[in-house]
């Protein structure tokens, strides 16, 4: 068994993934993870030598301790890392040591991570998802004459918010997906990257709306009024 540092172990796994076709974002999503393990691990230790309570140590860091300055256009203050990130974290260093114990790489013998549990998110009730839903469609806009009407984006908004709680699906990816004729023309909302499984399941809800306005923008771009 060869003896790698994690960092080595880590560049390693990279590899294999961009190999097997993973998406820039599910690539992303594990060089952000891998950062900051290195930045808990900075004396980048041998991935052999790690036991279950060096990462336990890890995850009760990243809880209690770790800092991030959240990314975006709009500026926002450094906070801690909420469950859900910490969870995504888990899931990524989790597919680390699935592809690390595989045959034909087998750097380590156990699967440490499956040995400790993920944060526990806690999700909407049914009434906050009611009432999101209910906000969709209570919303009016004004046009030029002082008159209300309907908002031209109510559908977008009721599809979106059903695929974010539907799927799993992050924002980004959701973000990136394209329509580029009504459903009479086009079965499947476009991707421009993305993991199969959730993006799949995101197709499926979206099929169940009819869009209006320009639906060759993004989903999740202002759309056309319609007049």
């Amino acid at each position: 068994m060869n003896k790698l540092t994690l960092s080595q172990a880590f560049e390693g796994f990279l590899l294999d993934k961009q190999a097997s076709g993973r998406s820039l974002h599910t690539i992303s999503s594990y060089r952000n993870s891998i950062s900051k393990a290195l930045t808990f691990f900075d004396s980048d230790p041998v991935v052999q030598s790690m036991r279950r309570q060096d990462w336990i140590r890890f995850f009760a860091w990243l809880q209690d301790e770790h800092v991030s300055v959240p990314g975006g256009v709009a500026p926002r203050p450094p906070c801690y890392l909420s469950p859900k990130s910490v969870a995504n974290i888990h899931t990524d260093l989790s597919a680390f040591y699935t592809w690390a114990t595989s045959p034909g790489v087998e750097l380590v013998g156990d699967h440490i991570l499956r040995t400790i549990d993920r944060p526990l998110i806690e999700t909407f009730s049914k009434t906050e998802i009611a009432a999101l839903l209910k906000a969709c469609d209570d919303g009016r806009a004004v046009n030029l004459s002082g008159e209300h009407r309907a908002r031209s984006m109510r559908h977008r908004d009721r599809a979106i918010i059903h695929v974010l709680l539907s799927t799993g699906v992050r924002a980004s990816e959701l973000c990136d997906m394209r329509v580029k004729d009504g459903p009479e023309c086009q079965e499947h909302p476009r991707r421009r990257q993305g993991q199969g499984t959730r993006q799949q399941a995101a197709h499926r809800v979206l099929r169940t709306y009819s869009f209006h306005g320009d639906l060759a923008l993004p989903l999740a771009v202002h759309e056309r009024a319609q007049t």
